[in-house]
């Protein structure tokens, strides 16, 4: 029986060994933009640079914002292990409130922390 027990603890994997689980890890770089002023009416873009600092491939499957004057283009291929991508956003200010504009955008991916949050932010002023 200390034999069996034995012989099963000295075939267990070990954690760098040829079966250790690899996995895409996502890295913002910037998750934060403060943009200057923008007059309502007026569309600006953004840029929320990330990275996979894992040592397998992800892919983001979703990126929201928590208003649709919001919209966010992002990288539809994988990414690989060491590579920087960027997910720029549209801010559309024509149906917004006038003053200080803060908005969330919400990244899914398949990465091991599949939830990443980046941030906003700017003023929306009369011409």
């Amino acid at each position: 029986m200390v034999t069996m027990a034995m012989i099963m603890i000295s075939a267990a994997p070990t954690p760098d060994g040829p079966s250790a689980h690899k996995q895409g890890v996502f890295k913002f770089i910037t998750n934060k933009v403060v943009m200057d002023s923008v007059v309502r009416g007026e569309k600006r873009k953004a840029q929320f640079l990330f990275t996979n600092s894992g040592d397998a491939a992800f892919e983001i499957d979703r990126v929201r914002s928590d208003c649709g004057c919001t919209v966010a283009d992002y990288p539809r291929d994988m990414i690989m292990p060491g590579d920087t991508a960027a997910i720029t956003v549209t801010y559309d200010s024509s149906g917004t409130y006038y003053g200080e504009a803060h908005r969330y955008i919400y990244v899914r991916s398949t990465a091991s922390n599949p939830r990443a949050v980046a941030f906003l932010s700017t003023r929306v002023v009369r011409k």
